[in-house]
């Protein structure tokens, strides 16, 4: 806040918004600030070898790869509905440390979570 708050007044001032707008403007880019350097610090935290997102990602690489079910994934709102997934390629290590690196970036434990191996 202690960086955005003279230029944000100064264009609150200039635009005619009143006092409660610009506190709301204020804390909302306190809080995407926030959101960021938590993110930011989770990163850190779960010592991934480099930082990589899914906007660098290939998808054309792998065309068989869903892309949309990928990302919708990738928000993690099955989590928060508690809705299981079955993750099926690859060897089980590696779905794991997928897993466990999804749960250690958003901060969440990994009390609970279970891996079944498929007979094959």
């Amino acid at each position: 806040m202690l960086r955005e708050y003279e230029k944000l007044a100064r264009e609150c001032a200039r635009d005619g918004v009143d006092h409660s707008r610009y506190l709301l403007r204020l804390i909302e880019l306190e809080l995407i600030d926030r959101e960021r350097r938590t993110v930011e610090r989770r990163i850190r935290a779960a010592r991934f070898p480099a930082v990589k997102s899914l906007d660098s990602f290939d998808f054309t690489a792998i065309p068989s790869l869903n892309k949309m079910l990928v990302l919708e994934l990738a928000r993690g709102e099955y989590i928060l509905r508690r809705e299981n997934i079955i993750a099926l390629g690859g060897s089980v290590a590696k779905i794991v440390k997928l897993e466990h690196a999804w749960r250690r970036l958003n901060g969440w434990s990994d009390d609970g979570f279970q891996v079944a191996p498929f007979p094959g």
